[in-house]
Formats: structure tokens, sequence, C-alpha cells
């Protein structure tokens, strides 16, 4: 996603990061955050909420004609091997990440069909096809990178709107148009800076004969870096104890990214803890990457739940390009008092004094 400034919901946050990050290697134990799964027919008219996502995706999942779906900044949408999101309805999205899977040979599928209407803007589409098979899709700054086929695919009949979006990574076509009607797709960055390949003149993704690509861009348009997964090693512990938080970070721009990853835990708004003697800097280059943090709890954290808020910052702290929170995960309480075992216990054998 791009890189916005603070607003006023995580202000207060934004004070807390920007006074102490920390970022360390530690083991990759995951505890993963928990999903909304979706399947078959959405017939009445949704807004997906942040607090519900990620959203997974389990075979062929229908918006109903009539039906509106729309997804405010930061959703995560996961699709499970071969699984379809069908709009015969509305569908809209902005800054959402549409992930399907990294394995080969495999088709995840965002279909707008004949007579839906679409917007995606300022997303990030990666492992899936996109397929436009009607004239009221409008497809602007968006990131799309599917290495197992297409990025998008255009119906014979159709005329969306495609333009000022970010081409990396297509194994078959950036744009493949179906038939031989032109379809113009202008001020496009198709990966490389002489322009598409296939029909076109470029070292870059390829386009089909029908794609009018002209004019194109000669760079990267926006910055696109997510965080699309995140994982607790542990989500219960005492004070004094140490977890580790791990960030999967997908950058689909062509350059490399210096970032500071950050976290905090609270349960008061007004009152973060930082763990701030980790602090570092990471660069995160082009494609899908992990990076592993530690924090440590102060000895006298009070017991109860916390929220804990992820970052991913500019390194100059003025921007952030992700702050998601995960509401009551990590729960702080007394780890339990040692018990001693008796002299003459059952087992027990006292160990022999040494003369060194």
């Amino acid at each position: 996603m791009r890189s916005r400034q603070p607003t006023d919901h995580f202000r207060r946050a934004w004070l807390w990061f920007a006074a102490g990050l920390a970022l360390v290697a530690a083991s990759w134990q995951p505890v993963a955050m928990a999903e909304t799964r979706l399947e078959g027919i959405i017939r009445q008219d949704q807004v997906w909420e942040e607090e519900k996502s990620p959203y997974r995706l389990t075979g062929t999942v229908t918006i109903g004609k009539g039906v509106t779906v729309s997804l405010p900044p930061t959703i995560v949408v996961r699709f499970d091997k071969g699984s379809c999101l069908e709009v015969k309805g509305s569908f809209s999205a902005d800054e959402a990440l549409f992930d399907g899977l990294e394995e080969m040979h495999n088709r995840e599928m965002l279909l707008f069909l004949p007579g839906s209407r679409g917007r995606l803007t300022s997303c990030v589409i990666q492992n899936l096809e996109l397929q436009l098979r009607t004239d009221q899709a409008t497809i602007t700054r968006n990131a799309i990178s599917n290495p197992n086929g297409s990025g998008i695919t255009v119906g014979k009949n159709s005329r969306p709107t495609i333009t000022g979006n970010d081409f990396h990574a297509n194994s078959y076509y950036a744009v493949y148009r179906e038939g031989k009607d032109v379809l113009r797709v202008p001020n496009n960055y198709w990966g490389a800076a002489d322009g598409p390949s296939g029909a076109g003149p470029g070292n870059g993704d390829a386009v089909n004969p029908p794609v009018d690509f002209r004019p194109f861009q000669k760079e990267d348009i926006s910055e696109h870096l997510v965080l699309s997964d995140r994982h607790l090693d542990h989500t219960t512990l005492g004070p004094g104890s140490r977890f580790s938080l791990t960030y999967v970070i997908d950058n689909l721009n062509s350059y490399d990214h210096a970032v500071i990853l950050g976290a905090s835990i609270f349960s008061d708004p007004d009152h973060h803890i930082h763990s701030s003697t980790h602090d570092l800097k990471v660069t995160v280059k082009p494609g899908r990457h992990r990076f592993t943090r530690s924090f440590t709890i102060p000895a006298r954290a009070p017991e109860g739940r916390y929220d804990v808020l992820w970052g991913v910052m500019k390194t100059d702290l003025t921007a952030y390009y992700v702050l998601k929170k995960d509401p009551g995960i990590l729960h702080i309480r007394p780890e339990p008092a040692a018990r001693s075992a008796p002299a003459g216990a059952p087992g027990w054998v006292p160990l022999k004094s040494s003369p060194y």
C-alpha cells in the first residue's frame, strides 16, 4: 500500500512508535491471527470490517445480482486453492490485499461477470487472475502480479477502464484481450522502462495484439509495500518474559524499501509499552520476505489482556505503510510459583557435594 500520514485514530500510537521501535531475529513458531471464512452466495449488502480481516474464501463465493459489497482500506482477502470470488452485483475495494496461493499450477480468480460493477483502487492483487467481463469496472493504481498466469483477462465484448497500474512478474500476460477488438489501457507501468513485451516493444510483462498500451509509464507509479501476514509465537506470558512477532511483507515495487518494523502492546490507549533495546532498520527487497523481532515484557507489567499494534514505517518516521491492531490477543499473567520437592520425597535424590 502507499505510505500515509498517521490518522487521528492512530496518532497516540504513532507518537509512541516514534519514541522507540524494536526488531531482532528469532525463531519461526507462528500463532496465526483469526480468520473470517466465506463460502457460498452473499445475498445481502455488506461492508467488510478490518476487525474480521483476513477473510478467507473457499470454493466459489458469489456476490449475488443486485448486492453491493465494499472493502475499506487494509482488508486482506485470501483465496484457498482454486477458489473464486464471482461478482454478479457490485464490488469495490480501496487499499485491499487480494492474495492467492504461491504454489504453481493452481488458479485462483476474482471474476466480474457481464452486467456487474467493480472498482479496485490502490490494491495489491497477487497470485491470482483478475477477469473482467463487464464494461463497468475501473482498475486504477493497483499492483498486479500473477506468477501462475495472466494478471488481467478481459472479455471480448468488454471495455473496462485499466489505467495507472503497476504490473510485475505476470508469467503469461499482464493484460490479455480476448477477441480482436482493440482495448485501450493507457498509462500503466509494465515492469520495464521500455514497455511491455509480447505485442509491445519492451522487456516488461506481455500484452497480446489487441491491447493498445500506449502511452506507458517508464517507472513504478505507486508504492506497494504490504504486511500480508503476521504471527506471534506466544499469546500467554508472564511479566519479564519475551515473545516474538513475525512480519510477512510483500514488496511489489521494482526497488528496495528501507523500513522500521515497530510494535507496542497496550491495555490503556494512553499507555503503550515498548521493548526499545532491539531497535533495528531493515531493507525489504522486491518479493515476499519474513522478518522476526522479539519483544520483552517489563517485569512489572500489570496482569491483563493487551492489544498488539504492528507498524511498518518509513525510516524517518514521517509516514507509515501499515498500522495493524490485534485487540486483546496477548494475555499477561503472573507465572505460577515453582514447587520445591520436599526432602526424602519419592524419586528425589540429593546431589553429592563436590570436593572441588
